[in-house]
């Protein structure tokens, strides 16, 4: 149960320094590409967990691994890995909520940050310990988060594992990232995290798109609501497995006979969603999928 569990560590991160990245990040270089008509295009590979990693350049330096991650709100450079890059870390005495407990928090300056020809510093990157993520077979670097890719509309193509950062579309009409099968507005929950409806069951839920787990999970308002009685877990420990049988959005089927963890996670509460039925949507139920994000127009769309 614990290895399930595992998988939810690196999404919703740093959901107590929102204020920071909406005043102080949200926006920075613009997208840098000298073909400015067409995305920029970037290949990934799936880590055994289901992030999706793709190289990094820091200043200038061979290329490191990095997660997508829409459930972090802001960039992260992992502490283990500040040194290999020729950075000094800053200290603070700041702390973070991750999905299961609050995490010591620095932050270093970089010069330059880039993704194929997306140039995305310089910027500050906040530094936490992400050893607890990483595994044999994944060494992880950092993690992006919504202070870059907010910058973007994005599509995730897992069935083809590359990833197209589009300049934000001004209306939906123009919005290249939300054409074609399942299309939904979104909301910013705390400025930062991706949050539509599905429905279980025909419950109704709030679903927190979290592209830093291979896992989805559900809080126990989200099981209880959906008819299946579970004992109480206490707050941020490991929870049971549970089969769902089919997530809609709208009359669509996002997913079927989904495997999702059920655990009263801190981070629900902190981005303001454990009052009700919650789950987050990790990368195991887009397997194939394309996901188009635009934070342009605040519409997501599943094909």
């Amino acid at each position: 149960m614990r290895e399930w569990w595992k998988t939810l560590a690196l999404g919703i991160l740093l959901v107590g320094l929102v204020a920071v990245v909406v005043e102080g990040q949200q926006g920075g270089p613009p997208l840098s590409n000298s073909r400015a008509e067409k995305p920029i295009e970037v290949s990934f590979t799936t880590g055994s967990r289901g992030h999706i990693l793709v190289d990094v350049v820091v200043n200038g330096r061979d290329p490191v691994p990095f997660a997508i991650d829409t459930g972090a709100g802001r960039t992260v450079l992992h502490q283990g890995r500040v040194s290999d890059l020729g950075l000094v870390q800053r200290a603070s005495e700041e702390t973070v909520q991750g999905a299961h407990e609050e995490s010591a928090l620095g932050f270093v300056d970089v010069e330059s940050l880039s993704v194929g020809e997306a140039a995305l510093g310089p910027i500050e990157l906040a530094t936490m310990d992400l050893s607890h993520v990483e595994s044999d077979d994944m060494p992880l670097y950092g993690v992006l988060g919504f202070d870059v890719l907010s910058r973007f509309d994005i599509l995730l193509d897992l069935g083809n594992e590359k990833v197209e950062f589009y300049r934000p579309a001004v209306s939906l009409n123009g919005c290249t990232v939300c054409e074609g099968g399942i299309v939904v507005p979104f909301e910013l929950v705390m400025g930062t995290h991706i949050a539509f409806e599905v429905t279980i069951s025909g419950t109704p839920i709030v679903a927190i798109l979290d592209t830093g787990s291979g896992r989805s999970g559900m809080n126990h308002l989200a099981a209880t609501a959906i008819g299946v009685e579970l004992p109480p877990t206490s707050p941020g420990r490991h929870g049971p497995a549970l089969q769902v049988g089919e997530v809609h959005i709208g009359d669509d089927v996002l997913a079927r006979d989904l495997m999702v963890g059920v655990v009263d996670l801190p981070a629900f509460a902190a981005l303001g969603v454990a009052g009700g039925p919650a789950m987050l949507i990790g990368t195991g139920a887009l397997v194939g999928r394309r996901v188009g994000i635009s934070y342009g127009v605040g519409h997501l769309s599943i094909r």
